[in-house]
């Protein structure tokens, strides 16, 4: 604090119907506070999977050697390498994150330790599903699958989504294995997207199916 050090006086009257007033006056001296050094906590990274991180441990204060109990330590997180985030509940989103554990502010000490974790992006594939279908059959329509969500969460979590799945075939008249395109792209916040092609496999009847 600014005022470490610093000193003031503080004049008290004391009134009273029967007696002469009492006047006193008292100074007040800022002192600095203990700094304590702060352990025992951990975070370990993750990659995203909807839950909340956890930290590990309980905080361990110091003077010097000696022990000091404190009761409601104060966790802070914090994002950093441009990561948006200042709250005292623990993030579950990917990106870069500072737990800062401290002493209370209404204490005889003070002291912090800064641990730094991270969130990892969720890999997420997106493909046209595999079809297979019998010669002169009706071409199976081309849809896009997503491999990799958790959490429950589909794709209504993916922003801009423009995915579409296209045959490159147009009737199923000859056997064989052939491409389904993926076009279009998305925005994930917690994922990682990779795109794949897909197979059309048109068989002769008398195949067995996989």
């Amino acid at each position: 604090s600014n005022c470490q050090g610093q000193t003031g006086t503080v004049n008290i009257t004391i009134h009273s119907t029967n007696y002469e007033d009492v006047n006193t006056t008292f100074t007040i001296q800022a002192v600095p506070k203990t700094t304590l050094t702060i352990s025992g906590v951990s975070v370990t990274d993750k990659t995203y999977d909807g839950k909340a991180i956890v930290p590990v441990g309980t905080p361990v204060f110091k003077k010097g050697s000696t022990l000091v109990m404190m009761e409601a330590p104060v966790y802070r997180y914090t994002g950093r390498n441009g990561m948006t985030y200042d709250n005292t509940l623990a993030p579950n989103g990917a990106g870069d994150y500072t737990l800062t554990v401290s002493v209370p502010s209404d204490n005889e000490y003070q002291g912090c330790a800064e641990i730094n974790f991270s969130i990892s992006k969720k890999p997420l594939t997106v493909k046209p599903k595999d079809r297979f279908c019998y010669v002169g059959n009706t071409l199976p329509s081309a849809e896009v699958e997503y491999i990799g969500f958790v959490n429950s969460e589909t794709e209504a979590v993916l922003q801009s989504n423009t995915f579409l799945a296209a045959n490159t075939v147009t009737d199923t008249k000859k056997v064989g294995r052939y491409d389904v395109t993926l076009t279009g792209s998305a925005f994930a916040t917690n994922y990682e997207i990779t795109k794949r092609t897909g197979t059309l496999t048109i068989r002769e009847i008398s195949d067995s199916a996989d």
